[in-house]
């Protein structure tokens, strides 16, 4: 152990970006906090995956709380609450929010049009990003079948709000 130890503080550390620093802004902001140490420590003791309800129904419970947690700490409208027909879901990733946003759109859009999943229609969908857009969305928008990409440049000369 005291090789173990000794090598990550002499190998690994000195060649490491430390994004989980809290002074560290550069791409994505830390989530080293309290709140995040503890969560993670319960999170690590029960390590059940979460598929579903019927595979795990305290976590999928816990989440819907969760949600409703945080809808409440944002100060969004109670339509957002689980129980008022709103909710969402807890994702790992930027990547995983994005897959679930891109197949959520497209899956509206079909009901919309009226378009089952087999339709060849499906397949001329056409995914927006802009030029800021993480590299994700690209990959999200394969994985989901949408093969038509379109970039949306940015207007400089717009005031953001």
């Amino acid at each position: 152990m005291d090789q173990i130890m000794k090598d990550t503080r002499d190998i690994i550390f000195p060649g490491m970006t430390h994004w989980q620093h809290p002074n560290f802004f550069s791409y994505f902001a830390s989530d080293s906090n309290s709140a995040a140490v503890v969560s993670e420590l319960f999170s690590k003791t029960f390590s059940n995956p979460g598929f579903d309800w019927k595979s795990a129904p305290a976590t999928t419970e816990l989440e819907t709380v969760i949600s409703d947690w945080c809808v409440k700490a944002c100060g969004f409208d109670a339509k957002f609450l689980f129980a008022n027909g709103g909710g969402g879901t807890i994702v790992n990733t930027i990547s995983e929010g994005v897959f679930i946003n891109v197949h959520s759109a497209k899956k509206r859009k079909m009901e919309e049009l009226g378009m089952k999943p087999t339709d060849p229609q499906t397949l001329k969908f056409v995914g927006y990003f802009t030029e800021f857009a993480h590299s994700c969305f690209h990959s999200a928008f394969r994985h989901n079948f949408v093969y038509e990409e379109r970039m949306i440049p940015a207007d400089y000369n717009t005031e953001t709000k």
